[in-house]
């Protein structure tokens, strides 16, 4: 595990400020080129080389792009997205992304041939059907993706409350 002083701070720092500027589902016309981090860096006088790598770090940071992580500030600013996917916060989160994008929220008609979180464990989130499917499957391969031991813990954490939450909410609804 690397230490405090084995990271650039200055690097993390710009990766973490522009890691969303450019998200897919945010601003899908510039996500390729990373426009708008580009003009961003341009505008503050980032050296052209050090903006370089910083656009290689960015593309790497996205779940659902499936790159590695490049370098350790990656790693950091990788957990930190991914974190926010996970807990009470990010189920919240999803709900509110499926319901303005017109998903099913949950079928009640479904059956499991186990039970909704075994089923669901280690499925693709993008076959999922319903909200509540695709946030099981994302948040299951996000804590098994951690990159750092601090991070593997807290998504461990979240992905317990989460579990709690959901599986609260379903028994109100189901009885």
């Amino acid at each position: 595990e690397n230490t405090p002083g084995d990271i650039d701070m200055k690097r993390l720092q710009l990766i973490a400020l522009m890691h969303d500027l450019d998200d897919k589902k945010l601003s899908p016309l510039t996500h390729l080129f990373k426009t708008n981090a580009r003009e961003c860096m341009r505008l503050h006088e980032i050296p052209e080389k050090e903006a370089a790598e910083i656009i290689e770090d960015l593309k790497c940071i996205s779940f659902s792009d499936h790159k590695e992580a490049r370098n350790i500030e990656t790693m950091c600013v990788q957990d930190a997205d991914r974190i926010d996917s996970l807990g009470v916060i990010g189920f919240v989160r999803a709900c509110e992304y499926g319901a303005t994008h017109g998903n099913t929220f949950f079928d009640s008609n479904k059956k499991y041939k186990s039970d909704i979180w075994t089923d669901n464990e280690g499925a693709d989130p993008n076959t999922a059907e319903t909200t509540i499917d695709f946030q099981i499957r994302k948040s299951y391969q996000v804590v098994k993706g951690m990159n750092t031991d601090y991070g593997k813990q807290l998504a461990k954490k979240r992905y317990r409350d989460m579990r709690t939450v959901i599986d609260a909410y379903l028994k109100e609804l189901i009885n």
